[in-house]
């Protein structure tokens, strides 16, 4: 189990930011092993507040993060750029201040940004894409895999994406493939549990299909999916019997057209609170 955890925690570094050193991708910090230890103390991670729901852009130069408070009832994502040799300070991101956001994903050519808008306390969540300023827009309400190349510049108002990836009561938290593949949560008729995982395959730059991870989920709330770069791997949460606490950790390896029997990270990683 650790060889495999460190591995797969090695794999999430090294698969972005190629173009920087390790110790910049990490915040000046060392580089990670099997100890969990709390994520860049003093700038990322602060005492009165939360962080959650991380990403890195596909070229490691930009980290965006959602900051709440201890009730849950107000989400924001903040983000910060490697610029000159270091990392700027981190900043709300501009859309942040005029509607609830959490769990940022960056689309896979750095052109856009999929996230969920709610507040969990009065109103289910739905996905949302903003564009940068300087890359090319989108059509059809955000629902596209992204087909331009990365350039700074600023975001555009974000859309609420199409009926396709917000056909349920709920939905939130997406994670992006290199080939555009999003995994994300949903509340949808027919799933396992009350919360599934479910899977969405770009076709020439659209999402025309969503799938149902059966493989994945279990009559418990499954959620907060990260899925490898190359697909090779799906780590998530999920409340089903026999964990260490509420919310654990588990992995899951691509075989074939299939996935294998989700593999909790164990009590390293998990513990009797909410790992996610």
């Amino acid at each position: 189990m650790e060889r495999i955890l460190l591995l797969v925690i090695m794999l999430v570094g090294l698969q972005v930011g190629r173009s920087q050193s390790p110790s910049a991708l990490y915040f000046g910090q060392d580089l990670p092993g099997e100890t969990p230890k709390i994520f860049a103390p003093g700038f990322i991670s602060k005492a009165d507040r939360y962080e959650l729901m991380t990403a890195y852009a596909p070229d490691g130069k930009e980290f965006c993060f959602t900051v709440t408070n201890e009730h849950w009832s107000h989400f924001e994502i903040w983000h910060t750029l490697f610029e000159g040799g270091k990392w700027t300070a981190p900043q709300k991101m501009p859309f942040a201040n005029s509607m609830e956001c959490f769990g940022p994903a960056f689309s896979a050519d750095d052109t856009g940004m999929f996230f969920s808008s709610a507040n969990w306390v009065t109103h289910p969540a739905a996905i949302w894409y903003s564009s940068r300023l300087s890359g090319r827009s989108r059509a059809g309400g955000g629902s596209r895999a992204g087909d331009g190349s990365r350039a700074g510049g600023g975001w555009n108002d974000p859309v609420r994406c199409d009926s396709i990836l917000n056909a349920g009561a709920d939905q939130w938290q997406c994670s992006v493939a290199e080939d555009g593949t999003l995994v994300f949560a949903a509340k949808r008729a027919g799933g396992k549990g009350e919360y599934d995982l479910y899977l969405s395959e770009p076709v020439n730059h659209h999402y025309n299909k969503v799938s149902n991870l059966f493989e994945l989920n279990s009559p418990a709330d499954e959620y907060s999916a990260f899925i490898a770069p190359d697909k090779s791997y799906i780590i998530f949460s999920s409340q089903r019997a026999g964990g260490y606490g509420w919310d654990d950790l588990y992995i899951s390896f691509r075989k074939g057209g299939g996935w294998t029997d989700p593999l909790n990270l164990g009590s390293d990683i998990n513990t009797v609170n909410a790992e996610f």
